[in-house]
């Protein structure tokens, strides 16, 4: 039996990041941070085996004048099937890709003088659904 992936990572980087720390935040309890979640699937028109992730976390954009911080960041990985065409891989994808925008986050503020913001797990097939992204796009 094989357990090595057909889904290979070609590479995963933070195409957009952007933490503004709120400056007139008082507060000292533990705040409750609102997060909204983006995922944009491309393939590519050339080869359906190949395809791009952007998976993207907006922290504390909804209220931050009630906020210690906002935070914006969209992470980007590339993909490559050997077997079947890359949008049967799409929930494989984002689960690979999430992982390292948890990282970057819960770091970023780790660093920045504020709680480290540890993301929750989220359920991705809501989270297509919500994002409207189940058919894939063609670049």
């Amino acid at each position: 039996m094989n357990v090595i992936s057909n889904l290979k990572i070609l590479s995963i980087r933070a195409e957009e990041s952007n933490f503004q720390w709120n400056a007139n935040y008082s507060k000292t309890e533990e705040h409750n941070h609102d997060l909204t979640f983006s995922v944009n699937v491309l393939v590519n028109a050339e080869d359906d085996h190949r395809g791009i992730i952007r998976l993207g976390c907006n922290v504390n954009t909804e209220n931050e004048v009630d906020s210690p911080f906002t935070m914006g960041i969209v992470m980007m990985g590339e993909f490559q099937t050997t077997d079947k065409p890359f949008p049967e891989y799409i929930i494989n994808s984002i689960s690979l890709l999430f992982p390292y925008l948890r990282t970057y986050i819960s770091t970023v503020t780790s660093m920045s003088g504020v709680e480290p913001l540890i993301i929750p797990a989220i359920n991705i097939y809501d989270l297509l659904e919500q994002n409207n992204s189940e058919q894939p796009k063609e670049n």
